[in-house]
């Protein structure tokens, strides 16, 4: 049985014929996405419009999707070690001699990364959300090669300039950042975003992923009603607000379908840098205060994010599945910008009427 990730690659491309590709380009990233599903590259393309760009020439990666039945790669799985607060088998690896193999507990996905290899492989077409994250997750890497900071933030652009919003788990960051797209803001990401100095300043890049809310969030918001159907909309409603925040049901936001004036802008300069810690269990008034990050660990905890399992760094695989990520560049990159601690409770109409001051 085949050992190496570039083995299996060779097997899996026997075995399943390409039949089509399309190119990318995200922000200064070409890539090429090709698949043996004809279905799976129409939803692809569709999804990734914003960013198509001139067929062929020379791409820094490409992505192949093989829609299959799960091959057993004769591997031991074990368990990638998820971030702080969060429960639940996800994510689950295995490292080859060339590579990684990864494996998505809950949809049975397998992955594989090596050198040059970038490999989704099973039921593409009921889980292309992972492919999409798949293909992001390379322009991520791409970028934190290259010396970008990743963050665990969404992020709106107003007047060339963006904010970012960060949030302990569950406070509604994407939530926030919705409803000021409704104000005739643009979008810029919705969970994950890097930051590096240039210019002069710090420049922000979003990635080219849509939003996934829950169903509160559509409820909230006059602009996402279509999202829900009429009768799953009555379900919901009955529900208590607190049983809302912590169901877990993602829906994808077409920003195009949603908001008439909103544009998907990836990458601008960085006015703000946003972290929710309300509590929606108080009626303390809202506050937004401006705060000293080097004296507020807790909140950089909330703004920094570890690549994950699809990373290799340069330098090699990272041992027992952790990545250790080093606070000191994240507080250089965000020396001078701007961070806001918003405390009290829930407040999304004083939230928007403040976070549109900071552009």
């Amino acid at each position: 049985m085949p050992e190496t990730i570039a083995q299996w690659a060779e097997r899996l491309r026997g075995a399943n014929r390409i039949t089509g590709r399309f190119d990318l380009h995200i922000g200064d990233v070409r890539v090429r996405v090709a698949s043996n599903s004809d279905e799976l590259l129409d939803k692809l393309r569709h999804y990734f419009r914003h960013f198509r760009g001139p067929e062929g020439g020379e791409v820094d990666f490409v992505v192949e999707a093989y829609q299959a039945d799960k091959p057993d790669f004769g591997v031991e799985y074990v368990d990638w070690v998820r971030d702080p607060g969060k429960t639940g088998r996800k994510d689950a690896y295995a490292d080859a001699p060339d590579g990684r193999f990864v494996w998505k507990v809950r949809t049975g996905m397998q992955f594989l990364v090596g050198d040059g290899i970038h490999i989704a492989v099973g039921d593409c077409l009921a889980n292309d959300n992972q492919v999409i994250n798949f293909v992001n997750s390379q322009y991520i890497a791409g970028l934190v090669d290259a010396g970008w900071q990743l963050c665990h933030a969404a992020a709106v652009v107003h007047g060339g300039h963006a904010v970012a919003i960060a949030g302990f788990s569950g406070r509604g960051k994407s939530t926030l950042a919705l409803h000021l797209l409704g104000h005739g803001l643009n979008y810029a990401s919705n969970d994950r975003l890097l930051i590096a100095k240039q210019d002069g300043g710090v420049r922000l890049s979003g990635v080219a992923k849509f939003p996934r809310i829950n169903p509160g969030t559509a409820l909230s918001n006059p602009h996402l009603s279509n999202i829900l159907t009429a009768e799953r909309r009555a379900e919901l409603e009955k529900m208590p607000v607190e049983q809302l925040w912590d169901l877990e049901e993602k829906y994808d936001v077409d920003i195009d379908a949603a908001f008439d004036d909103a544009e998907f802008i990836l990458a601008a300069p960085m006015s703000a840098f946003v972290v929710l810690n309300w509590d929606r269990k108080t009626d303390a008034p809202l506050e937004f205060r401006r705060v000293n990050l080097r004296e507020r660990e807790d909140l950089l905890g909330v703004i920094v994010k570890a690549p994950g399992p699809f990373y290799i760094a340069p330098d090699g695989l990272d041992p027992d599945g952790r990545q250790i990520i080093d606070p000191e560049p994240y507080y250089d990159v965000l020396a001078d910008i701007p961070i806001y601690e918003v405390r009290g409770r829930v407040d999304f109409d004083a939230a928007v009427d403040a976070c549109m001051k900071l552009f």
